[in-house]
């Protein structure tokens, strides 16, 4: 369903594999894959990206509305995604946690 609503606004799953297998596979992907997120992306606007975080539970994240061109919607906090992507250690997390400060 997931893969769905996001196919719907134009993203795409750069994994070949669905949120079923993830999800059913999380601990084995994490340890042996170091997957910490799901990515998907526009490929006809490569700027056009969303990673879904898999090692929070986003339901002890505060929630805001965001405005999108798609309308308002749920978007984790700019404080809690920073602290979440502080915590990765991915080099494109790094960059995303200096670029979002200098938003705060």
């Amino acid at each position: 369903m997931m893969e769905s609503i996001l196919g719907s606004i134009g993203l795409k799953s750069i994994l070949p594999i669905s949120a079923t297998e993830i999800f059913r596979n999380l601990e084995l992907y994490q340890r042996e894959k170091n997957l910490i997120a799901w990515n998907f992306v526009n490929p006809e606007r490569q700027r056009e990206s969303l990673d879904i975080i898999l090692t929070e539970d986003v339901r002890n994240c505060k929630i805001e509305q965001a405005k999108t061109d798609f309308g308002s919607l749920p978007a984790i906090s700019l404080e809690d995604l920073i602290r979440m992507k502080s915590k990765t250690n991915r080099a494109q997390d790094i960059e995303d946690v200096r670029a979002l400060r200098k938003v705060t």
